[in-house]
């Protein structure tokens, strides 16, 4: 018997910050019955996808400002409070690419704009510490192919109501320019850093190297769960790897003149995570969507 759930890495935050980030009520306990939850994989095995999504596993606390470029995307329950759901990238001032599952409670169900905010420059998303730069978003553009029901084309743009200030704290990072990707990457996010079945949110961002994967291997491990796509890039390690509430944040390889760039975007895999190397973190895959990046984007990336 299969004892993996395939599952999208968005988050639910539920009532761990003390007094600013109460969990709405319809957010408290069966967070599965937000998103479809009775999919069936190819050989009939179960499996669902789940809103409630944690951190980085295996991974170390990266240093503030160490990607300056990944923002925290926060859905607000009242005027006073808020809590993060997913991670995103910033490639222009007013500009951020995510997945596209985190702008959706369930299917035909998205989350109004006006309810989500980005916070840039932030470090922890639970203590700041002055660093941060709060603005809402305007517009969105989400792939016109997305399909929550097994996370193709996964990616979305969103489009700020007011610029961000660049700084030591708050930058861009340009979009991948290789078609072949190889190596390791850099994941990272403020998800879940446990793959026990607990759940435990890090102090502080968190940053994990992982090891491309073929696509040929990945969709032979995900055979039975999901199909791999050519707009989905497979990364792994043991007992390293991307969870709940990573969704949206940043796949970041460096080339060979040693320039960051972004290569793809958190989006699924299984949980528990991390504990089966065969079955790798899945990522959209940058380089298949930069036209559609450069014909919906504003800015130069």
């Amino acid at each position: 018997m299969n004892i993996f759930t395939f599952v999208k890495i968005s988050v639910v935050i539920a009532g761990i910050i003390e007094t600013s980030l109460a969990a709405p009520k319809n957010f408290n306990g069966e967070y599965a019955e937000l998103l479809p939850s009775n999919n069936k994989s190819s050989n009939g095995q179960s499996f669902k996808f789940d809103s409630l999504t944690s951190k980085i596993i295996g991974g170390q606390d990266a240093y503030a400002g160490e990607f300056p470029w990944q923002v925290s995307i926060q859905l607000d329950e009242d005027s006073r409070s808020s809590f993060p759901i997913c991670g995103g990238t910033i490639i222009s001032p007013t500009e951020i690419l995510t997945a596209a599952h985190c702008l959706f409670y369930g299917i035909n169900d998205p989350i109004p704009l006006s309810s989500l905010t980005v916070v840039a420059g932030a470090h922890s998303v639970f203590n700041p510490d002055g660093s941060e730069q709060i603005v809402g978003i305007s517009s969105k553009t989400v792939h016109s192919d997305f399909d929550l029901s097994n996370y193709n084309n996964d990616i979305a743009l969103l489009r700020l109501s007011s610029s961000l200030t660049y700084n030591s704290r708050v930058n861009s990072i340009k979009i991948t320019e290789d078609n072949i990707i190889i190596g390791s990457c850099i994941a990272i996010g403020w998800g879940n850093i446990r793959n026990d079945g607990g759940v435990e949110y890090p102090e502080v961002l968190q940053k994990v190297s992982l090891d491309i994967v073929e696509r040929n291997l990945c969709k032979e491990a995900y055979d039975s769960y999901n199909e791999v796509t050519e707009g989905m890039l497979c990364a792994s390690r043991q007992g390293k790897g991307t969870c709940l509430g990573d969704s949206g944040s940043g796949f970041i390889c460096t080339n060979n003149a040693g320039e960051k760039y972004l290569a793809g975007i958190v989006s699924w895999g299984v949980e528990p995570c991390a504990v089966d190397e065969s079955l790798p973190s899945v990522f959209t895959n940058i380089i298949y969507y930069s036209s559609w990046i450069g014909k919906n984007s504003y800015g130069s990336y």
